[in-house]
């Protein structure tokens, strides 16, 4: 397979109509019309940018992470063609030639007034991870339920304040979309703060409403009633039997009932994660969606691996494609909406498209923002480049500092200043070393790397070991500084373990003295309980 371009996928959209009507180019408008806020304060642009904030709400205003400099350092980013680390999920689809399914593509379609616009007019709120269902899919950070049952672990501390919906109300007429998500959408008492000030304001803010169909009550009618809603209704499967072995301790029956309920104030939509476990019934999904009414849609999943079908053998998926192109006549034929049957057969290509390029799902982006074949900006580049990540000023100004003239030193003296570097960093003259090839294949030069043994490590893409330590270290990470030049990159990374202790992990990635080379060295020091 012939790996696409960021510059590939640009010269392609430059052709759509909604790109021929923008009053300048980016390679994704996101940043300049979206936010998002998580469950523990981080906004980001958008709902795939998993490793990348641009702020958090405990710490600056609104106003302040919206025109602040992190926002505009992406908007640079994303007019220069240059997809920051963060949008590994569009990079994935992107390298394979996946353009029509780059989600970066949704914010094509809104209007953008400037390069750096005083309001953005599109807003996620996952605010909250209540919840009442255990989806198998699913992790505790978005579902209270699965963290106090499964992950055993105390409720997250809610983040959300007077100060931030005071400020947000000023934000709220600006907004042409709002979305709420989960967690369950209706459990969730900010976005009931959230609803009453656009009612109460008047607001005809069209809201999209994310939501499990178990709830229907009063105060749940009030809302769909009162604004202009579309409420999608997560199913995964067209069966009683599947829908409850997937969403646990939801009913099925109740679920059909309440999407009745819905459909009388409201538009409705019907959502499927597309896995193994219920790969079967998809064709069945999208003939009951016609059945009730609903417009459709699907969900790839990637983690965790057991529930992907981009991760399954070859051989066995290669199983799944054939039964679904051998019914393929069949579904087109009986569905009636042409966006149904397009949703089909875009489905069916991509599983065709991993069976003939097999590579698993991007395991790494999820912790780093690195997907498991990009180029880590080393060993290809002839001339120096710094990323001006501002989100951790003092911190990029210290290790430009200690860093500068590397590029100059042969491969044995860098070695000697990157060890010298993270030894200062983290008060540890031991530092973790191991060996990327030319496929980033980990070879671990000593007996543990990052906390994990050897024999785990060596042989493992670097994508897996990106996993590993993800597993190890907890969930909830952020980037606090990176920078790329030829010579090396420079990443500093905070994580929050599963007792909610701070862990930082930084590393250096050094390209090799012979530019014919492709092997890198790959340094990690830890530093622990950071308070």
């Amino acid at each position: 397979m012939t790996m696409k371009s960021i510059s590939d996928y640009v010269h392609w959209k430059a052709n759509t109509p909604a790109q021929q009507q923008k009053p300048f180019h980016a390679a994704c408008y996101a940043p300049f019309v979206s936010i998002l806020f998580d469950t523990k304060g981080y906004v980001r642009s958008c709902c795939q940018s998993l490793t990348h904030s641009i702020g958090n709400i405990t710490k600056q205003s609104l106003k302040e992470i919206w025109r602040g400099e992190v926002n505009q350092w992406m908007r640079r980013r994303m007019m220069a063609d240059d997809l920051p680390e963060g949008c590994a999920t569009c990079k994935w689809d992107i390298e394979r030639g996946n353009f029509a399914q780059v989600f970066a593509g949704q914010f094509d379609h809104f209007s953008v007034a400037a390069e750096q616009p005083d309001w953005p007019i599109n807003m996620w709120f996952l605010l909250s991870n209540s919840c009442n269902l255990e989806c198998v899919q699913c992790y505790g950070e978005l579902s209270s339920s699965i963290r106090k049952n499964r992950d055993r672990l105390p409720p997250l501390r809610g983040v959300y304040h007077d100060a931030f919906f005071e400020e947000l109300r000023e934000f709220l007429p600006h907004l042409k979309l709002a979305l709420f998500l989960g967690g369950e959408a209706f459990l969730a008492r900010e976005n009931y703060r959230i609803w009453d000030m656009m009612i109460d304001d008047n607001l005809r803010t069209s809201s999209h409403i994310v939501t499990n169909g178990t709830i229907f009550n009063e105060r749940v009618k009030r809302v769909v009633s009162s604004l202009p809603c579309s409420v999608s209704i997560s199913l995964d499967g067209a069966t009683q039997q599947t829908v409850e072995s997937i969403r646990r301790n939801s009913r099925f029956e109740d679920t059909m009932i309440n999407i009745k309920k819905f459909q009388e104030h409201a538009t409705v939509g019907l959502s499927f994660c597309l896995m193994p476990q219920n790969q079967h019934e998809f064709a069945d999904f999208l003939f009951l969606a016609e059945q009730l009414g609903c417009d459709a849609s699907a969900n790839t999943v990637f983690h965790p691996a057991q529930y992907s079908l981009c991760a399954l053998p070859t051989d066995e998926l290669a199983r799944v494609v054939k039964a679904w192109e051998n019914r393929s006549p069949e579904v087109l034929q009986r569905l009636q909406v042409d966006r149904h049957r397009e949703l089909w057969a875009c489905e069916l290509s991509r599983l065709q498209h991993w069976v003939e390029c097999p590579e698993g799902p991007p395991t790494g982006m999820y912790l780093t923002g690195i997907s498991p074949r990009m180029d880590l900006g080393l060993g290809s580049r002839t001339a120096p480049i710094v990323v001006d990540h501002p989100s951790a000023v003092s911190v990029g100004k210290r290790i430009a500092s200690e860093t500068r003239g590397v590029d100059e030193l042969g491969e044995a003296a860098r070695l000697g200043v990157a060890r010298e570097v993270l030894a200062k960093w983290s008060g540890h003259i031991r530092m973790d070393q191991a060996v990327l090839d030319e496929h980033d294949v980990v070879s671990c030069d000593g007996g543990v790397f990052g906390g994990l043994e050897s024999g785990i490590v060596n042989g493992r893409p670097l994508s897996v070991l990106l996993m590993l330590l993800r597993e190890r270290y907890g969930e909830d990470v952020s980037i606090l500084s990176e920078e790329c030049t030829s010579a090396e990159m420079d990443r500093t990374m905070e994580f929050t373990n599963l007792r909610e202790e701070k862990t930082q992990l930084r590393w250096k990635v050094l390209s090799p003295a012979d530019r014919a080379s492709r092997t890198k060295r790959f340094l990690l020091a830890v530093r622990d309980h950071t308070g």
